[in-house]
């Protein structure tokens, strides 16, 4: 008689879907259950994905508003502009801005996603990616989460970023809105001034967190229990042995975490699957 393993669930709180079949090499609108066949996963860390985060945040990849119909019904949608997005003159701003405004009036889109500032790339763009981050915010509607980018520059937790961050997002956005920070990295100070500002906050963590200096793996063991969450931000973040990353992978980026969080791989995930569900409202 066979026995039955039954698969841990898990939630990945932010991938990319368009870039992930880019990565693995799959024709252009190859669907999730195709993404998921690509990469082998190591056996005994299966999971069950009771649901994610699709991030497009590339105007040259926009999916068509009828092809949203054909993700899962329990894949939260987000669209928004990259920080990274380079803007080469007025025209193309104002295009990718009336793409992304279209798309986030369809029903199927429940975020606005990847608004944030990343310092990592040249100083003349700090201005830009601030101006870009106020424009996108007016498109925030009560039913959208705001899902955030902050990267600081090399060598640092970007503390300075992240507070400018802050301060930008406060300025344009009402105290209850739901956030979620995807990727974060920041340390214990950035974390207590975002939670004073945003209530309704909820942190992604990634396997980068193996990388995390003192402060910042501080901050991952201070974040309460009830507000972790966990992403492959798929393609990214590639394994040892692996081409490119997914979202069934996601054990991958709890064992990394659990120890720092002194509890057992399959408690977190379960944490983790219930905790994603408030931000995308999926209660």
């Amino acid at each position: 008689m066979l026995k039955v393993v039954e698969l841990l669930v898990a939630f990945d709180a932010h991938f990319h879907l368009d870039r992930n079949v880019k990565a693995i090499g799959l024709p252009q609108g190859a669907s999730f259950e195709d993404v998921l066949a690509g990469p082998a996963v190591e056996s005994g860390k299966e999971v069950d994905l009771v649901g994610s985060c699709v991030s497009f945040c590339d105007p040259y990849t926009y999916p068509a508003g009828r092809s949203l119909l054909d993700l899962p019904e329990d894949m939260v949608v987000a669209v928004g502009l990259h920080p990274k997005h380079h803007i080469r003159h007025q025209k193309d701003e104002d295009d990718s801005f009336r793409k992304l405004k279209e798309l986030s009036w369809l029903g199927r889109v429940t975020a606005i996603v990847e608004m944030g500032l990343d310092h990592i790339e040249p100083r003349r763009r700090w201005p830009e990616q601030m101006d870009l981050l106020e424009r996108v915010l007016t498109l925030l509607r009560v039913r959208h989460t705001l899902v955030l980018h902050c990267r600081g520059m090399p060598g640092d937790t970007g503390t300075e970023t992240y507070m400018l961050l802050l301060h930008l997002v406060r300025k344009n956005v009402p105290a209850d809105q739901r956030i979620y920070f995807h990727c974060f990295s920041g340390d214990e100070y950035v974390l207590s001034q975002w939670f004073a500002a945003f209530p309704d906050l909820y942190l992604g963590f990634t396997c980068m967190v193996q990388s995390f200096s003192g402060p910042q793996i501080r901050a991952v063991k201070a974040v309460a229990a009830d507000r972790i969450v966990l992403e492959t931000e798929a393609p990214y973040f590639v394994g040892a042995g692996h081409r490119y990353s997914a979202p069934n992978q996601l054990y991958s980026v709890a064992e990394i975490i659990a120890p720092i969080r002194q509890i057992q791989v399959y408690v977190l995930l379960q944490a983790s699957a219930e905790n994603a569900r408030r931000p995308f409202n999926q209660q």
